[in-house]
């Protein structure tokens, strides 16, 4: 007698694909990490990672999608939008030393060195502690701990420590 593989049911389940849902019904298994996006084709895979996670968003759909993420009904990425072009795919830090960097959340793509690629205005990082970025299409605030560094366009960034010559 075939198993049923819950995380494979809950996966296929999470991607919203009417040709998969009728394949995984009797998987019982329901899905983690939930999103608000309107159009099927968006997949949300989380996996760990030194001590942090790593949220994997793919949007299969060619369409552009605006979301929200959560996590057995509590919102991940601050609360923030997270902003999938059409036919790609990003891989976010949750609460992960990201170049020395411990990054709470963030919605901009990590690429090395303390850069980010934000792949649509809005993208951000959230890191812990006191940091800065000199790219003047970026915005910095700080609350609660965090300093937030949001892309006012698509593109790279570099956060440095504050006080720390770029």
């Amino acid at each position: 007698m075939p198993r049923k593989c819950p995380v494979l049911g809950a996966v296929l389940r999470g991607a919203t694909c009417p040709c998969v849902a009728d394949g995984v019904r009797g998987a019982r298994a329901s899905a983690a990490l939930t999103h608000t996006a309107s159009v099927p084709g968006v997949v949300l895979l989380t996996s760990s990672f030194e001590g942090g996670r790593i949220l994997h968003a793919l949007n299969l759909s060619g369409y552009p999608q605006e979301l929200t993420v959560a996590f057995r009904g509590d919102p991940l990425l601050g609360g923030s939008v997270l902003r999938l072009p059409g036919r790609r795919g990003l891989m976010l830090p949750l609460s992960l030393i990201v170049d020395g960097f411990e990054v709470a959340y963030a919605t901009a793509e990590p690429v090395g060195g303390g850069t980010f690629r934000a792949l649509t205005p809005g993208a951000l990082v959230a890191i812990r502690g006191d940091v800065t970025c000199g790219d003047a299409l970026t915005e910095v605030r700080r609350a609660d701990g965090l300093t937030v560094v949001t892309a006012r366009a698509a593109g790279e960034f570099t956060v440095t420590r504050a006080g720390s010559l770029p």
